[in-house]
């Protein structure tokens, strides 16, 4: 895959293989790529060759709303006023996956990150007592977590 602005070549002959159900994290310093990636993926931009796949499935011309991912970007909060579980369940609300799933997946994914209670942080909570308003804390997540 490879995509360009410019003379500037943000992704070059990129390619990643991802497991159903796996949980990954890109990391990388600023300017490599990695929102790039991500943003075609999801489908929010298009490369300027190669494709992209999902299982037996093309989906370079599937809009974002119908490939069934899920991203999180760099500020970590879609939805600010919400918790980090919050965030989580929303998108599967919308998709009226009961309550008891949505319980049961959310924990899950809980317990697939660190110990640090983040499900109930928002974006907007204090640190030591500060006032001030923060980041949600990045968590820790273990390479392979079930959806």
């Amino acid at each position: 895959m490879r995509k360009t602005y410019g003379a500037l070549a943000a992704l070059d002959d990129v390619s990643l293989e991802v497991a159903s159900g796996e949980f990954i994290t890109l990391l990388g310093p600023s300017g490599s790529g990695k929102t790039t990636l991500l943003m075609v993926l999801a489908g929010f931009i298009r490369p300027d060759s190669g494709e992209t796949w999902f299982g037996d499935r093309e989906v370079s011309l599937v809009p974002p709303h119908k490939r069934n991912i899920g991203m999180v970007f760099q500020n970590y909060a879609l939805f600010p006023h919400m918790t980090v579980a919050g965030n989580i369940a929303y998108p599967l609300k919308l998709r009226r996956v009961g309550k008891t799933e949505i319980g049961e997946r959310v924990a899950r994914r809980s317990t697939s990150c660190s110990s640090q209670d983040w499900a109930s942080v928002t974006s907007t909570s204090s640190r030591a007592g500060s006032g001030s308003a923060s980041r949600w804390p990045a968590p820790s997540c273990s390479s392979r977590a079930s959806s």
